[in-house]
């Protein structure tokens, strides 16, 4: 069941901010029962109890805070050609985001909380292995 509540919220990850940040404790639960069971078969993963491999208070509040997200999710656009688009970037240690959005052209003048930005897309992620050394200017 927990792997199919990650792939169903893995098609609404576009209009939810901050998506791999907020699954992340479901992901590294499947991560060990994928070990546990050497694989990711359905029929493998459901012998697997997960108060065996680490299921806590973190991962029990997670599914609350991800049909959270899903009520809250935002509305996106539909590209306009005449608007300019906006690329919008943040890094952390662990989780990078990006937002796409679009304006209309009369307003790329103004401060960034004056200008009417209309969300596209959203997408996120985490760094591994040696990206995760890296500095927060290369991230």
């Amino acid at each position: 069941e927990l792997q199919q509540f990650v792939c169903a919220l893995n098609w609404m990850r576009t209009s939810l901010p901050s998506f791999k940040k907020l699954v992340d404790p479901l992901v590294k639960m499947m991560e060990a029962v994928y070990e546990r069971t050497g694989g990711r078969k359905k029929t493998q993963m459901r012998a697997v109890k997960l108060a065996d491999v680490g299921w806590g208070e973190a991962e029990v509040a997670c599914p609350e805070r991800c049909k959270l997200a899903l009520k809250n999710a935002l509305q996106l656009a539909h590209p306009e050609p005449a608007k300019l688009l906006t690329v919008h970037t943040d890094a952390s240690d662990e989780h990078w985001g990006a937002a796409t959005t679009q304006i209309p052209r009369d307003h790329a003048t103004r401060a960034i909380s004056e200008q009417e930005h209309e969300p596209l897309m959203m997408l996120s992620g985490s760094f591994l292995g040696a990206a995760r050394r890296w500095a927060i200017v290369e991230k």
